[in-house]
C-alpha cells in the first residue's frame, strides 16, 4: 500500500507544489497539492476495495468529543468500519513549515496509528521545505519530534526540498526529488 501512495506522488507534476499566478508571483498552496494528490492516490487504488477519504471525521463514534476528534489530510480505509484502517497522510508544502507543525503532524499521526483507530501507518509529506533542517534546528520540538519517531517506526516523512530556478515545473515529481526521513536521519 505505501507503494501506491508513493508512486501516486510521483504522478504529481511539479507546478502543483509551486503554482505561477498572475505576474511574477509564486505561490504554495497546500490545497491546490491536494486535491491532485487525491486524484493520483484515486488512480493507484482503484483495483482495491478501499475508500481514500480527504480530511474525514474518522472515529467520530469512538472520539466523540470533537477536541478529540482526530482530522487528517487523507485516509485510506474502508467506510464505516476500522477494521481496514491502512494509512493516514499529513501534507504540507510551504517553505514557511517549521518544526510545531512538524511535530503536530507527526504527532496526529501516531495518534491515528496508536489510538481506538489504529491506522498501520501514517505519511507526513512535505514540499517546497527541508524538513531535515527544520528539525535538527528547532531547539524546542526537536526531542518531541525524535521521540514520536522512535515510538512510531510505521510513520513515513516524505519530502522534496525547493526546486532551484529553471527547473521545468510540469515535469513529474521524480523519485531522486523525494527524500524519506526517518529517526535514522538525526544522531
Amino acid at each position: 500500500m505505501i507503494e501506491r501512495v508513493y508512486n501516486a506522488l510521483r504522478g504529481i507534476q511539479r507546478i502543483y507544489l509551486k503554482y505561477p499566478a498572475i505576474g511574477e508571483i509564486q505561490k504554495y498552496g497546500e490545497r491546490v497539492f491536494a486535491y491532485e494528490f487525491y486524484h493520483q492516490l484515486r488512480r493507484n487504488f482503484n483495483d482495491l476495495q478501499m475508500d481514500i477519504t480527504g480530511e474525514p471525521i474518522k472515529g467520530a463514534g469512538l472520539l466523540p468529543d470533537m477536541e478529540q476528534t482526530i482530522i487528517p489530510d487523507f485516509v485510506i480505509h474502508n467506510y464505516a468500519t476500522n477494521d481496514h484502517n491502512e494509512i493516514a497522510i499529513e501534507i504540507k508544502v510551504t517553505p514557511k513549515l517549521n518544526a510545531k507543525q512538524i511535530r503536530d503532524d507527526l504527532q496526529k499521526l501516531a495518534d491515528m496509528i496508536n489510538g481506538p483507530l489504529g491506522y498501520n501507518h501514517g505519511i507526513f509529506f512535505a514540499g517546497n521545505c527541508n524538513v531535515e533542517s527544520k528539525i535538527e534546528n528547532s531547539i524546542i520540538y526537536y526531542d518531541a519530534i525524535i521521540q514520536i519517531l522512535e515510538e512510531n517506526p510505521n510513520i513515513i516523512i516524505w519530502n522534496t526540498l525547493p526546486f532551484e530556478e529553471g527547473t521545468n515545473m510540469r515535469d513529474y515529481i521524480s523519485e531522486d526529488e523525494i527524500i524519506t526521513i526517518s529517526r535514522n536521519n538525526f544522531e
